[in-house]
């Protein structure tokens, strides 16, 4: 029987309510957007035809297209450095119950040892991106056992001081970290997601059922769907 499979993403939205939905706004196709043309831009060297990717299919307005070409400006800017070692770079982890995984936006490698991990963020508003940037970390270590320090790092790029650090981390902490936190709580997840039964919590500011479900939190039902 094939192991099933848990992203990063749905583990964190499950965690907060089993019954989450994520939803189609175009403030998260927006940030996926933005998101392409940066991993594209490290990827090509920077010889990046911005016009025929916005020709693609996004879910974003033609009248946004500039604004993301600004980010993207703005970002190559504040970036004129040597690309990252590791770019959307997808870790699996296999558990007894199933597989973790999780892609990270950037990860440098310093030396042998240790390692920077990196999410951009396109979002105006700076929130609490730990759990992500940590999962992310736990993944590597065991992906890269000989790595025994992680540092995490959140860059909100529309904001001239958007640059949040995040631990060092050392490789045991983040293996124990990850077996406490992520591993343990796999069975339930998994059961979970079989037959969703909505709690309410943090997930509800971007959920699709967050101005119709009962245990909706307060907050929520006024929040935007801002997922960028």
């Amino acid at each position: 029987m094939t192991k099933p499979t848990l992203r990063r993403t749905e583990i964190a939205n499950l965690l907060s309510c089993s019954a989450y939905e994520g939803g189609d706004s175009e403030a998260a196709a927006f940030g996926s957007l933005v998101h392409k043309l940066i991993h594209a831009y490290w990827l090509e060297g920077g010889l990046l035809d911005v016009g025929a990717m916005l020709s693609e299919p996004f879910g974003v307005s033609p009248d946004r297209f500039d604004e993301a070409r600004d980010l993207l400006a703005r970002f190559i800017d504040q970036h004129d450095t040597a690309p990252p070692d590791l770019i959307e770079h997808k870790m699996t982890v296999e558990t007894r119950h199933a597989f973790i995984t999780g892609t990270s936006d950037a990860i440098h490698l310093v030396g042998e040892d240790t390692a920077v991990v990196t999410d951009w963020k396109t979002a105006w508003a700076i929130g609490d991106a730990s759990f992500q940037l940590k999962t992310y970390a736990a993944l590597l270590v065991h992906t890269r056992p000989a790595l025994t320090t992680v540092h995490g790092r959140a860059d909100h790029i529309r904001l001239n001081d958007g640059v949040v650090e995040y631990g060092p981390w050392s490789g045991e902490e983040l293996r124990e970290w990850f077996e406490r936190e992520i591993v343990r709580h796999v069975p339930a997840l998994l059961a979970a997601r079989a037959t969703p039964e909505p709690t309410g919590g943090a997930a509800c500011a971007y959920c699709r059922k967050r101005l119709t479900c009962a245990l909706s939190v307060a907050p929520a039902r006024d929040a935007p769907e801002t997922a960028e």
